[in-house]
């Protein structure tokens, strides 16, 4: 995706006609830190989405990791269809959570099973319940959901890491610029929520990750990328 090893020729008409699909507001993001430089501003567009695309794979396994260990922890407390548990529906989640619940109901359907509403409830869901509101939930279970926590770390530890995570995610899931976030830490974010639940599928996740890859493509005004630059330097400092 967004990437290839021959050279794109833009003529003007191609140009116009890319801009006028991407919008105007949107191409402008990208114009802007390419210096209005066009063809400039389509590179980064291009790596923009080359990142994105390196992103999701192990924000896939975050969390997939994350709501299987949250289902897991209400159904113990809540017995197998907690979905359907008036304690949970009434006492523990919120308003907004309750409304987001029934939501994926909805589209699930009546007859779903929990696999299902899990599948199909928002990262958004799963990233709420670690907010203060639900502090009595995880009082003695956060570390049945993440056994490797450190000593002292708690609920708040957790939502400090997927609350970053989250908002990230809806970022590249809109097709939102990422250029300008801080995407090392927002990868090693992504690693440790990761690693706390499960430290042998975080591994798994970084071995088979591109992102350090993809991150060093990064264009640069010449038309290079970055890692072409960084492998001429390194060939002119060993003749050097």
């Amino acid at each position: 995706m967004a990437e290839s090893q021959v050279p794109y020729l833009y003529s003007q008409p191609t140009m116009q006609a890319i801009r006028a699909s991407i919008s105007e507001p949107r191409f402008a993001t990208y114009l802007s830190k390419g210096g209005n430089h066009e063809e400039y501003a389509l590179a980064l567009y291009l790596y923009n989405a080359r990142v994105a695309k390196a992103f999701l794979y192990p924000i896939n396994v975050a969390e997939v990791t994350l709501r299987n260990a949250v289902d897991e922890i209400l159904v113990s407390k809540f017995q197998q269809n907690w979905h359907q548990d008036a304690a949970f529906r009434d006492h523990t989640l919120t308003p907004e959570g309750l409304w987001t619940l029934d939501k994926a109901i909805q589209r699930a359907g009546q007859n779903a099973s929990r696999d299902q509403i899990v599948a199909t409830l928002t990262f958004d869901f799963w990233s709420n319940l670690f907010r203060s509101e639900y502090g009595s939930l995880w009082r003695t279970t956060v570390n049945l959901a993440f056994p490797h926590l450190q000593h002292g770390e708690s609920r708040q530890d957790i939502q400090n890491l997927v609350r970053p995570i989250n908002t990230f995610r809806n970022r590249v899931a809109h097709h939102e610029p990422i250029l300008d976030m801080n995407i090392t830490d927002i990868y090693a974010r992504i690693v440790r929520l990761t690693e706390l639940r499960c430290k042998e599928t975080a591994e798994w996740m970084r071995h088979h990750s591109t992102l350090s890859a993809v991150v060093r493509t990064r264009p640069r005004r010449d038309g290079t990328a970055a890692n072409r630059c960084e492998a001429r330097q390194s060939v002119l400092e060993r003749n050097s």
